[in-house]
C-alpha cells in the first residue's frame, strides 16, 4: 500500500515538473528526470533486502550512513531514465501532437 501511494505522488510531482518549462524536450527530459530519481527502488545496502528510492539512499548515503559507493545507484537509475525518456517521448510526440 505504501508504495502504491508513494508512486501516485511521483507521478504528480513529476506532472508538475512540466509546468517549468515551455520547450517539449525540456518537459519530456526533466519529467524522465524527476520521474527516475523518485520512483527507482534499490537496496539500501549491498547485501541486504530492503528497497528504498534511491533519492533517499543518495541523501543518507552523503550524510550519516558508511559510503557502499554512489556507483552501484547510477545503474538502476540510468535504466529508468531512459526507459522513462523513451516511452514519454514517444507518447509526448507522436501520440499526442499538438
Amino acid at each position: 500500500m505504501f508504495w502504491f501511494l508513494y508512486y501516485f505522488l511521483v507521478i504528480g510531482i513529476s506532472l508538475i515538473s512540466l509546468k517549468l518549462f515551455d520547450k517539449k524536450i525540456l518537459k519530456v527530459l526533466f519529467f524522465s528526470f524527476f520521474f527516475s530519481i523518485m520512483s527507482t527502488p534499490w537496496f539500501i545496502s549491498p547485501g541486504s533486502e530492503s528497497l528504498a528510492p534511491i533519492i533517499s539512499i543518495l541523501i543518507l548515503e552523503n550524510s550519516i550512513l558508511e559510503n557502499h559507493g554512489i556507483q552501484r545507484i547510477f545503474r538502476p537509475f540510468f535504466a529508468i531514465f531512459f526507459i522513462t525518456f523513451a516511452v514519454v517521448y514517444y507518447f509526448y510526440y507522436f501520440r499526442f501532437k499538438n
